[in-house]
């Protein structure tokens, strides 16, 4: 029984290394992302389970040791926790939202993952198993990108030059083949039979191609540094004669020199072709021309203002807005809505606070240092000790230039338990008796089931109905039977799903309308907005409700002609400036609310004061001259733009079908 059950978790382990290549998307909206979430969530609960049942068939041999890696994540868990609970939005906190679902639920189910596997197994020779599959696994996701690298249209690549495979993004791909290559080392080091040592450096180097081809700077930073740092740990600590050694040093000055030689000639198209190398030699760094740069200088505003436990995680999103930057719009509408600072360091001080920060800082150094005392103790070979410190270094390097993501999650926590389990190995026991109750065996399979059917499979079903419901609205279709059906279904995620039927009304209504469907756009439109309510009780200082409901009263008024709804939509929008008093595009929206009421004044007044938080934008500009159009004033359209240009406000071929007869000739 006891090695059953040990089986059946090395196999839930083995499994989870394959959720990276599971996209189901036409069942689920954001294929890439829930499920494999949902699929993870469940392969870890079965893996509790299981463990339940060994501990307490024998609690001595499997219970949970108190060691500094594992406090270090208890910390973290409970940092998290503690942010979730005094947040400025805890749902958000737990949940998450269905793009990404990284919530404090899914964390716990990466922390059970992590302290299952390093109580199970405590040999090198199982994590030598896993790790072989892991290569395999991770193989197939970088030639999957490789296909899409010749076959830009593959799998919903759409034709990018950067490669995701089913991943859904070029970092995360390029983040997995970085580690796919060190895990590659690591088992070519400590291999014993030739057809694995070759079987493990091909899969490294399949790693590493798919790292470059991802084109992604923070990644090869980080592997970079994470070489170096592998590299110092072997001219250290092993034979001068060693070829390993040589290959590390050898490696070293072949970097240095390619680097600083694709940086002098940085702007040659030679260099700017080279996949990676190029975008990361040209990299710009200045403030005022990088978004990322202006969402990390927000993230520390935020911290200022909650510096012990943040704003709560997955908050990021709320301290955006209150302190968001006018410059941004300067790079267009896709880089003015944040929900993360894009650097989990900056991310966790700007929601986890102070106390986040270490405890996450906690979850690389720790690892770290007791790898070294245990290699001085001689616990652990150089080649662990190498490895350990390599990745640790090359995951917290490349992790400051983005987030975490559930595939990254799934072989960040299982390296930390294999770190743990080597550094740490459990004293050999006698082989005591096992016996599992009947009894308890059926009620913890019937207790995880039900868990597993509450929380993974009922919201699959919503997040699939939610899909038929989008499909529905496009179709023109039963909509409200679809919708009363979707939220029927039991999710955490309902918050999402209201969201969803908002947005894709607003970017349906008019053809409704224009194909003779205007009361039925009008009904389902009403519905949306009152549905929003919800939402907007739920998460109060969440402005996209605000604009989506705004949008949906212009349009519904458009049709009905009645002010009630603009006189709310005017109120709504009022609230929203409140929560993100810099934002423009709020400004925008309100304006274009008072112009239906006819109160063109006040128009005026709200876009003047969207050109006062940045001059240099040339849609506040034009907004104001059409206004004045409008209105037939001429004279004062010609004056605003002139305003402009004495700002230097230069018009793009949208701004210049409005201002364009006012500009002067040498524009």
């Amino acid at each position: 029984m006891r090695k059953i059950l040990e089986q059946v978790i090395k196999w839930s382990i083995a499994l989870s290394f394959f959720i990276p290549l599971i996209i189901l998307p036409d069942k689920f909206i954001f294929p890439f992302i829930v499920p494999k979430i949902l699929i993870f969530r469940s392969v870890v609960l079965i893996m509790l389970g299981v463990y339940i049942l060994l501990l307490l068939g024998d609690v001595k041999r499997y219970s949970i040791k108190k060691t500094p890696i594992t406090l270090a994540v208890i910390f973290y868990l409970l940092s998290f926790l503690i942010s979730t609970i005094v947040g400025v939005d805890s749902y958000k906190s737990l949940w998450d939202n269905h793009e990404r679902m990284l919530g404090f639920f899914t964390i716990c189910h990466y922390a059970i993952y992590y302290f299952v596997a390093t109580s199970i197994f405590t040999k090198w020779s199982d994590w030598r198993y896993l790790l072989r599959i892991f290569l395999g696994a991770g193989s197939m996701v970088m030639i999957i990108g490789m296909i899409q690298k010749v076959s830009p249209e593959f799998l919903l690549n759409r034709g990018s030059d950067r490669v995701s495979a089913t991943l859904g993004n070029a970092i995360y791909y390029g983040a997995y083949g970085a580690f796919l290559s060190l895990v590659g080392w690591l088992l070519y080091a400590k291999e014993k039979n030739n057809n694995w040592k070759y079987y493990s450096i091909i899969c490294g180097l399949i790693g590493i191609i798919g790292l470059l081809i991802s084109g992604t700077r923070g990644v090869l930073i980080g592997f970079v540094l994470g070489v170096v740092a592998m590299g110092w740990v072997y001219v250290k600590n092993i034979n001068k004669n060693s070829i390993i050694r040589s290959i590390f040093i050898a490696g070293l000055i072949v970097g240095i020199l390619g680097l600083g030689t694709s940086f002098y000639f940085r702007g040659s198209s030679f260099v700017q072709k080279i996949p990676t190398v190029g975008r990361l030699v040209n990299i710009k760094l200045d403030k005022n021309s990088n978004p990322r740069l202006m969402a990390w200088s927000i993230a520390m505003d935020a911290w200022k203002e909650r510096p012990v436990f943040g704003w709560g995680p997955n908050n990021y999103y709320y301290a955006f807005n209150k302190y968001y930057n006018p410059q941004l719009l300067k790079f267009g509408y896709t880089e003015t809505w944040f929900d993360n600072a894009h650097s989990a360091t900056i991310n966790a001080i700007a929601v986890q606070g102070t106390v986040g920060l270490f405890a996450y800082l906690a979850l690389f150094v720790v690892p770290i240092l007791f790898a070294w005392r245990a290699f001085v103790r001689k616990k652990i070979d150089v080649h662990i000790f190498a490895a350990a410190v390599g990745y640790f270094v090359f995951h917290y390097t490349q992790q400051l230039f983005v987030f975490e993501n559930p595939t990254s999650y799934i072989y960040f926590f299982f390296f930390l338990a294999l770190i743990n389990s080597l550094i740490n190995k459990k004293e050999e026991t006698e082989n005591t008796r096992f016996h599992a109750d009947s009894l308890v065996q059926v009620l913890v399979v019937v207790c995880v089931g039900c868990i597993i059917l509450i929380t993974n499979v009922y919201p699959a079903r919503a997040n699939m109905a939610t899909l038929d419901l989008i499909r529905s609205i496009y179709n023109n279709k039963d909509v409200v039977s679809a919708y009363e059906h979707a939220t029927g279904i039991y999710t955490p995620h309902i918050d999402d799903m209201r969201i969803d039927f908002g947005r894709s009304m607003n970017n349906t209504f008019k053809n409704y309308v224009t194909h003779g469907h205007g009361e039925k756009a009008v009904k389902l439109a009403r519905l949306a907005h009152s549905e929003l309510n919800n939402n907007r009780r739920l998460h109060p200082g969440d402005i996209r409700i605000h604009l989506q409901q705004t949008q949906l009263s212009q349009m519904i008024t458009g049709v009905t002609r009645e002010p009630s709804m603009l006189l709310e939509a005017k109120k709504t929008m009022e609230e929203a400036i409140e929560y993100s008093p810099k934002r423009q595009q709020l400004y925008y929206t309100l304006a274009g609310v008072e112009m239906q009421l006819n109160n063109a004044e006040e128009a005026i007044n709200t876009i003047e004061k969207s050109t006062e938080l940045n001059p240099k934008i040339s849609e506040s500009w034009w907004r104001l001259v059409l206004i004045y159009k409008t209105m037939g004033q001429t004279g004062l359209a010609k004056e605003a733009t002139m305003r402009a240009v004495d700002e230097g406000v230069k018009f793009n071929e949208e701004g210049k079908k409005i201002v364009g007869e006012y500009l002067p000739t040498e524009n």
